[in-house]
């Protein structure tokens, strides 16, 4: 809660502290029945490139639209047009998927 509840930007050492949430996650969901598949998207989900496999994507796509359109308590969340804008951007870079990306903007509030 320290770190995640800091305003600010977080130091290189925070991001690492931040960035571990899927390891986490990981280790504490892999004796509970969820699939080996499932699992994997959860740990790989913050590796920022194309993995092929489209549960990692779409969680991939999930997680940085909720992290943009959220307020933080170091930052505001973004408009709708601004996280499109940027989540168009990551797609762009080879970041996202850009199939997963356009579906997910179809069916999503984010116009």
């Amino acid at each position: 809660d320290e770190v995640f509840n800091k305003p600010g930007r977080f130091t290189p050492e925070e991001r690492e502290v931040m960035d571990l949430h899927s390891e986490l996650s990981y280790v504490l969901l892999q004796d509970s029945g969820i699939s080996d598949k499932s699992l994997a998207a959860i740990r790989n989900h913050h590796h920022k490139e194309q993995t092929g496999d489209k549960i990692t994507e779409i969680l991939s796509l999930c997680d940085e639209t909720s992290a943009l359109k959220e307020n933080r308590v170091y930052k505001k969340g973004f408009s709708d047009e601004k996280t499109k804008t940027i989540l168009n951007e990551d797609a762009q870079a080879g970041k996202l998927n850009s199939d997963v990306v356009k579906t997910g903007l179809d069916i999503m509030s984010v116009d």
